[in-house]
Formats: C-alpha cells, structure tokens, sequence
C-alpha cells in the first residue's frame, strides 16, 4: 500500500497509537505515540502482508486473539518488531472483522486455533526454504 494512503487513514483515525487505542487524544504522550505509528508505515505494510496471507475471517468471537498478541505472529514472521498499533491499522485499513471494546486499547479478532498451529509448521518450511536458497546463491 502507498504510504500516503495509509497517512490518510491514520489521519482519518486519531485515536490510533502505537501503542493501540487511546480514547482519551490529548497530552504528549498522545502526540508521541500518534508520530510514532506515522512513522510506523512499514510495520502497517508488513502487518497487512501477513493478514492477506495468513488470516481467515471467522465470523463469530470464538478464541479470540487481541492485537497484542497477534503482533507476535508477525513478528516472528517477519523477524522485526511490530507495534500494537500496526496490528490495529493493518486491520481496519483492510476492514477485517474485529470487536473493539469501549476504553479498551486492543482489538480482537477470531482466529480459528488449527490455522494458529499451522503458521509454526508454515514459519518452519519457509525458514527452510529461505536457509537453502541462501546456501544456493553462496555456492555459486
């Protein structure tokens, strides 16, 4: 996604940080935290990436998973830190089903438990995959 697109967004939602939510938009904490996930547009790029490939919708709140915590699956894949925030972008900039509690900063999604099993076999193959080619091209 073009960065500016996703300034847009961020412009058009205040009350996304990187830290997550805060309802609250005032004070320099705010006003760090809401420069810093404009700052943050790979980490926004990285998590949509991840939710495109990796990501089924489930459409009822069943073992739900809160930003905070899918942030680790995207940064295991990536193998770079994530904020909360980046998560809660990504997610809505792709209008993907979320529950969203008032003065809670996360968000939640349901994610079905045999596709979270699935991404540490996935994660393991690629990790493979990205090791032997990078033997290949020592070789040569």
């Amino acid at each position: 996604m073009i960065d500016y697109k996703i300034s847009e967004f961020l412009d058009k939602h205040p009350e996304l940080t990187f830290d997550g939510i805060d309802y609250r938009q005032k004070g320099q904490d705010y006003d760090n935290n809401k420069q810093a996930l404009l700052n943050a547009v790979d980490e926004i790029e990285m998590c949509i990436e991840w939710l495109n490939k990796f990501y089924v919708t489930n459409f009822k709140l069943v073992n739900p998973i809160s930003n905070s915590n899918l942030k680790h699956y995207v940064e295991k894949y990536f193998k770079t830190y994530i904020s909360p925030g980046s998560v809660i972008a990504a997610v809505k900039i792709l209008n993907v089903r979320h529950w969203q509690y008032e003065d809670d900063p996360n968000i939640y999604l349901s994610f079905r438990k045999d596709r979270m099993r699935n991404l540490e076999e996935i994660y393991r193959l690629e990790s493979e995959l990205h090791q032997r080619s990078n033997n290949v091209v020592e070789s040569i």
